[in-house]
């Protein structure tokens, strides 16, 4: 799976890191659209395009008010790591999901 994109509002990018276990690489839903069912529709139709995955992970920055989406998801942090973001010190954490 690659992009679905709806009016440059709703994004999901994702990619498969083997048969089992996928990554999130990017959910970006327009906060006018938040809130309405629209973020866990996309993480289901990821889950859903691969056959019986084990895991689903991804990153979020440290702080980002919407990793509490991503607990009420089922995820959790598994690894916190600091990076670089355009010249940028980068705090985030890599969150999965036990899909079986």
């Amino acid at each position: 799976m690659q992009n679905t994109r709806t009016n440059n509002r709703i994004r999901l990018f994702s990619g498969d890191l083997s048969k089992k276990d996928i990554y999130l690489e990017f959910i970006y839903i327009h906060s006018s659209f938040q809130g309405q069912g629209i973020g866990k529709q996309l993480l289901n139709t990821g889950i859903n395009y691969y056959r019986n995955p084990s895991t689903l992970s991804l990153t979020v920055y440290k702080g980002n008010p919407n990793i509490v989406f991503y607990e009420k998801e089922g995820f959790k942090v598994v690894k916190e790591n600091t990076g670089d973001f355009y010249g940028h010190p980068m705090v985030y954490n890599m969150m999965a999901k036990d899909l079986k």
